[in-house]
């Protein structure tokens, strides 16, 4: 869980920042706008190529990678103000999330069955929608007490690492 947690927790919290990244970046809105179009290319072809490798491999193996991509991208966002870092950080994320939006619904199945299928969803859906809420109130907060998105964005790496870490063991105990 906290693996499929932090796509959308993360995401959702750089992105209701954008502005304040920019800005402390030193970035150009238009640049970071600009950025967009690949974002959306890139999350299609991976949300298509998903489908292939989870069809292939499982979802419950690619659960521990789906969101390195993005941590690697909070990473090169935390160690560096360049446009290639801004332009690297959204295409990782879009890997991220492309992956992420086809792998989720079969991983459940995969793991639990699909006897309860529908509660497990209702239940894990609830959680994705409370970490993307919770995250830019947090950022908020932590802005407010002067936390560089430098800082944020390391912070939010370790916690990818973490929890793909957790999912790895995870996933080996059922396989």
């Amino acid at each position: 869980m906290p693996a499929l947690l932090a796509q959308p927790m993360l995401f959702t919290g750089f992105m209701f920042h954008q502005v304040h990244l920019v800005n402390e970046k030193g970035w150009d809105l238009a640049f970071w706008g600009s950025l967009y179009l690949p974002y959306a290319l890139v999350t299609m072809v991976f949300k298509l190529w998903a489908g292939i490798l989870v069809d292939r491999f499982g979802a419950i193996k690619l659960v521990p990678l789906v969101c390195l991509p993005l941590g690697l991208g909070l990473l090169m966002l935390s160690g560096s103000a360049s446009l290639y870092a801004a332009i690297l950080f959204m295409l990782l994320m879009a890997v991220s999330i492309g992956v992420y939006a086809t792998l989720s619904s079969p991983f459940f199945s995969e793991m639990y069955g699909t006897l309860h299928l529908g509660a497990i969803k209702s239940v894990t859906t609830a959680a994705m929608v409370f970490a993307s809420a919770v995250a830019p109130v947090l950022m908020g907060l932590m802005i407010d007490r002067g936390v560089s998105m430098e800082t944020m964005a390391l912070a939010g790496a370790c916690y990818v690492l973490v929890a793909s870490g957790l999912a790895l063991f995870a996933a080996r105990s059922q396989l």
